[in-house]
């Protein structure tokens, strides 16, 4: 038996926060249809391109949702002891750093151009990641014993 300590709890919820507002942001400018402020310079060419879309829906919507997702599981699993919030943290970092890569992976090789709001969604999504494998690393029941700082 372990506990799961209320730090990484924080962690989860300060990170997907970070990360949440991050992706808001780019797809309020996306539907605004505005050109964030860029330090990298290439802000417009990697969220103009064909990849910042699928379809009719910005990328960036769907970084907003899993985020949110995270944030949304962290909060229960803190204020009401849901044992699913901890599964969420546990297995849906691994989406996104899936995603993170291969963003990475078209600004670097593809588009040729950095943005830099997508590469703090990149650190963000890795960071979750990174709390996820401590996640795993402690044993989980299924009885629902698993409530904050307690034993699970």
């Amino acid at each position: 038996m372990t506990v799961i300590n209320k730090k990484l709890i924080w962690f989860f919820i300060i990170v997907a926060f970070v990360g949440f507002a991050d992706a808001t942001y780019l797809t309020l400018t996306h539907y605004a249809e505005v050109v964030p402020p860029c330090l990298t310079g290439g802000c417009e060419a990697v969220t103009t391109s064909e990849y910042a879309t699928w379809g009719s829906v910005p990328v960036a919507l769907v970084g907003a949702s899993y985020y949110f997702i995270i944030l949304l599981a962290a909060l229960l699993y803190l204020i009401e002891g849901w044992n699913g919030g901890l599964k969420v943290m546990k297995y849906v970092p691994t989406a996104g750093l899936l995603g993170s890569i291969y963003f990475v992976y078209l600004q670097a090789f593809v588009i040729g151009q950095w943005c830099q709001y997508c590469l703090v969604s990149a650190l963000t999504s890795t960071l979750l990641f990174v709390g996820a494998i401590y996640l795993w690393r402690q044993p989980m029941v299924a009885n629902g014993s698993d409530l904050p700082d307690q034993q699970v």
